[in-house]
């Protein structure tokens, strides 16, 4: 029975599914049986059971045995196998307290409906919850399914918090995590995580991520550590050959109660001041650093796309200054910043780029700044190129 579901996890081709249901047809659920549906459900998919009104909890898990056909009562119907009956389900209440399904489209509809199909980070999602309230569950989570490999050791927020707080993380450190919490659905890969970071390539991802888990879980007192440390702080899944890293929610919230997702030690982008207008440095670049430049999350996604290197020069500062420069470098606006006015929101890929401290001091050696493509095009002559 066991690797049975392993396979059915395995797949990659199924749909996840919530139905809803009411006490007089939840209490009946049996081993095997026929249930109405999504029109779209196919042999094989994987449903979670939602019971509503008494219960509000998902009380299983189920997969269907066919494909969805016309039902005169029900619009659709299939047949269903029983994989799982929840000992201690994942109730409204958990869903509710969980910002990461804050825009779940079935929870913001409160549940209302027959049946909602689950894209893959929510499944995910649910299924890390399963598996702290239902530690039985983890037991038919197969290592090589989509659910992400998890960890039994359930420390708290505040715990993590405290963690870093003591170990006095440095900048690469930080780096790192923010790095994974901005990153959509906090979850990257180690090639990802390597082009944030300007490191070589992903082997020294999977170093430098490792290594500060193993440092967090020993401050932990996580004993033993687990065999991959990096699985202190994220849940990772295999996908298209490749490692996910998803940042476990108990360090998002640590990073959080720290204040470092509102991190405002990014370098600032030059402020000109217009012609016959009087400039007070530390006024005006406190109000325009504070409301278009030091937005973390920008800057983390900017270097999600480009890379830690100069969009000038191809540089990195790590090359220079070894493990302190990782992740550093500075940013520059293709907008300028005094044509930006306050309803004005950046987009981190169309109006950002990474640029060296060089490049950057060279873009604005005139008003209205030199393009990239200037300043490329001004190495390339001094090259003779």
């Amino acid at each position: 029975m066991k690797r049975e579901i392993e396979y059915m996890l395995e797949s990659n081709s199924r749909q996840y599914w919530l139905w809803v249901t009411r006490p007089e047809y939840y209490d009946s659920v049996g081993s095997y049986g026929g249930w109405s549906c999504h029109g779209d459900t196919k042999k094989g998919d994987l449903i979670f059971l939602w019971r509503a009104k008494g219960k509000s909890d998902i009380g299983f898990l189920l997969q269907a045995e066919s494909d969805a056909v016309p039902d005169k009562e029900w619009g659709h119907s299939c047949d269903y196998k029983t994989l799982y009956v929840f000992k201690n389900p994942v109730s409204i209440k958990d869903l509710r307290a969980d910002s990461y399904f804050n825009d779940w489209s079935p929870l913001k509809r409160n549940l209302q409906g027959k049946a909602f199909e689950i894209q893959e980070n929510y499944w995910i999602r649910l299924n890390q919850i399963a598996v702290r309230k239902d530690s039985d569950y983890e037991k038919i989570i197969s290592p090589r399914s989509s659910i992400p490999t998890s960890t039994t050791m359930n420390f708290t927020a505040k715990e993590y918090a405290s963690a870093f707080y003591n170990l006095q993380l440095g900048p690469h450190h930080m780096q790192m995590l923010l790095a994974n919490y901005h990153a959509p659905n906090r979850t990257l890969t180690a090639t990802m995580m390597a082009n944030a970071m300007g490191y070589a390539n992903y082997n020294a991802a999977n170093l430098h991520y490792g290594a500060l888990g193993g440092l967090i879980g020993e401050e932990l007192g996580w004993n033993p550590l687990p065999e991959y440390k990096v699985n202190v702080l994220v849940d990772f899944r295999k996908e298209n050959m490749e490692w996910l890293w998803t940042m476990k929610p108990v360090v998002a919230e640590a990073i959080e109660a720290l204040g470092w997702n509102a991190d405002i030690s990014a370098i600032p982008e030059e402020v000109e001041a217009r012609e016959n207008e009087p400039i007070y440095e530390g006024a005006v670049k406190k109000i325009l650093v504070n409301a278009h430049e030091r937005s973390t999350m920008a800057r983390e996604k900017c270097l999600l796309h480009y890379g830690c290197k100069c969009a000038v020069c191809d540089t990195k500062l790590s090359d220079f200054y070894g493990e302190i420069a990782h992740g550093r470098i500075h940013f520059h606006h293709i907008k300028p910043l005094y044509e930006i006015d306050s309803e004005y929101k950046i987009d981190p890929i169309a109006d950002l780029r990474p640029v060296c401290p060089n490049c950057h001091y060279i873009i604005h050696l005139k008003m209205p700044p030199y393009s990239i493509e200037e300043v490329k095009e001004f190495i390339k002559a001094q090259r003779g190129i």
